[in-house]
């Protein structure tokens, strides 16, 4: 469980843990909660409901991103609970959460099921608490002060391409690595390895699947 104010890092951190569990092949399921409720109401409509449940139980590890503050519903709050049944001591689960855990009681609402849910997940659970300022504005204020610098570097050395374009583009080669993957994923798309394995190489290269497709990552 990882809880913290916003913009802290909670889901950067989510996504380095799991591509870590990527890396150490176990298949890694990342979904933020109210996209996969909205997933799960229509898949009743539309018939795929039991295809997305087999698909959430089923991971190693399923991220579950943005917990809260919305209050359930009854099909949510049933959906919940079995998906966290089906998962209780067969697979993980990483809930990410701007709410202390004192008022996720309240986000269920209901108090049997919450007892019920809560308490399969939060006993067992181990716990991070982040706190900190906003990473969002602490990088925007990063980006502002290089593309200034970048700037004034080119008004006195001149630059044959344009001086807007060489400072957004050194800066769109800096920005990946900030989000800890080593540029290998776009920085708009932190939690990129939905879906992907990765299998272990001691050549030095690792074949990486995701999204149906297959390409080289080689190891830092």
């Amino acid at each position: 469980i990882i809880t913290g104010p916003c913009g802290v890092g909670k889901s950067w951190l989510a996504c380095a843990l799991g591509q870590k569990a990527c890396r150490d092949d176990f298949s890694v399921l990342y979904k933020r909660i109210p996209r996969m409720f909205a997933e799960l109401e229509t898949g009743r409509a539309d018939g795929r409901y039991p295809h997305l449940f087999r698909t959430l139980t089923k991971a190693n590890l399923l991220i579950l991103d943005d917990w809260g503050p919305d209050r359930l519903n009854a099909d949510q709050r049933r959906d919940l609970m079995e998906i966290v049944e089906n998962r209780y001591n067969n697979a993980a689960i990483l809930i990410t959460s701007q709410l202390p855990l004192e008022k996720w009681h309240d986000v269920i609402g209901e108090p049997t099921f919450a007892d019920a849910t809560l308490d399969r997940i939060v006993h067992n659970a181990h716990r991070i608490d982040l706190d900190g300022p906003s990473l969002r504005k602490t990088i925007a204020e990063n980006i502002n002060a290089n593309a200034v610098d970048h700037t004034e570097q080119n008004d006195i050395k001149g630059s044959p391409n344009g001086d807007e374009y060489d400072a957004i583009f050194d800066l769109r080669l800096k920005w990946p690595f900030w989000i800890g993957t080593g540029g290998r994923f776009p920085s708009e798309s932190v939690a990129a390895f939905i879906g992907m394995r990765i299998k272990a190489s001691r050549t030095g290269a690792a074949p990486v699947q995701q999204m149906g497709s297959t390409s080289e990552l080689h190891k830092p």
